[in-house]
């Protein structure tokens, strides 16, 4: 590959570089919104797992939720977790990222593996 004189480049980089970096015109930009969620599959050591009882009644739910402005995604689960379930766990890793774009939204789901820190709770 050679290089082009700074010169002789048609319209002084247009196109030639990443999005993101100004290059692109102000019409091209559209704001989009970040949903964040956090997940937790938290599993005991007998095996058995961890479900909440939400909406009426309506079905059993990994304990999770949206992640707040300025929280981690850990910090969320581990919130969340605590809130809907009344257990503390401790975090084991993450199991899936699940990412899907939308028109004029994105939602990104973090479910982590999780083990309760006190097997009585």
């Amino acid at each position: 590959c050679g290089e082009v004189p700074r010169s002789s480049a048609p319209d002084a980089g247009a196109g030639l570089y990443p999005a993101g970096r100004g290059e692109m015109p102000a019409e091209n930009h559209r704001a989009v919104v970040l949903y964040s969620f956090a997940l937790v599959v938290c599993q005991r050591a007998d095996g058995r797992f961890l479900l909440v009882q939400e909406f009426c009644n309506q079905g059993f739910w990994l304990p999770g939720g949206a992640v707040d402005p300025q929280e981690s995604l850990c910090s969320a689960a581990l919130r969340e977790t605590r809130e809907e379930a009344g257990v503390d766990v401790e975090l084991q890793g993450i199991l899936k990222i699940e990412h899907s774009a939308r028109d004029g939204y994105v939602r990104m789901r973090i479910i982590f593996y999780a083990r309760p820190k006190d097997e009585a709770q």
